[in-house]
């Protein structure tokens, strides 16, 4: 046998080696693929998913919870009508919470404020109607009526508690507080802003 024939015959057995181990190949591969696909979830351990949306549908193939990382980051909640219902995210101070009607109106929130956390309560209209929040030297509670005008402030001030009542313009028409000296002070005022404060001492007439 010449060497060129030595050489042809060397080539072929090869070839069929390599035909050999690309079909082996192809059958693992494909039995791998088809494992995978029969496994169940449970069973395979992702220790890091890295995405920018990620999305948990209910049984009804619709989203249930939505996960994604516009603003800093935001989980929304969502009703069987895919209507927002309830949001977690990162706002200008810090984190906060939101929940929301089946219409996707905003009845509530909790958030960071300048001083601390806030939570607000809207009406049907989305006013704010009231809000629990942090002032200089305690805590604060808003009480508005339904146009979102303050009526009723109550917070903690330099002395003590201090409590304010609005009429139906805005106007402070009374005012209860503490004063420095650890005495109780009652304001009345009319709607043009004469009034007299009553201390346990004498009453008297003054004008703001």
């Amino acid at each position: 046998m010449s060497g060129l024939e030595q050489r042809i015959e060397k080539l072929e057995k090869q070839t069929r080696f390599y035909k050999m181990g690309f079909f082996g190949l192809c059958l693992i591969i494909t039995a791998m693929t088809t494992m995978a696909a029969q496994m169940p979830a449970a069973d395979i351990d992702a220790q890091v998913i890295t995405c920018t949306e990620l999305r948990v549908l209910g049984e009804d193939n619709k989203p249930a919870v939505i996960i994604f990382g516009a603003e800093g980051g935001n989980v929304g909640v969502y009703n069987s009508e895919e209507k927002l219902v309830a949001g977690i995210g990162t706002g200008e101070r810090g984190g906060y919470v939101e929940t929301y009607d089946n219409e996707e109106k905003m009845v509530a929130d909790m958030k960071a404020g300048v001083r601390g956390g806030v939570v607000s309560i809207y009406n049907e209209a989305e006013k704010t109607v009231s809000r629990l929040f942090a002032v200089e030297f305690g805590g604060s509670i808003d009480l508005a009526n339904n146009q979102g005008e303050n009526v009723v402030d109550i917070y903690s001030g330099e002395f003590g508690g201090v409590s304010i009542l609005a009429n139906t313009e805005g106007l402070e028409v009374v005012q209860l507080r503490a004063d420095g000296s650890g005495h109780g002070e009652v304001s009345l005022w009319d709607r043009n802003n004469y009034g007299r404060t009553l201390t346990p001492f004498a009453w008297y007439r003054w004008q703001r």
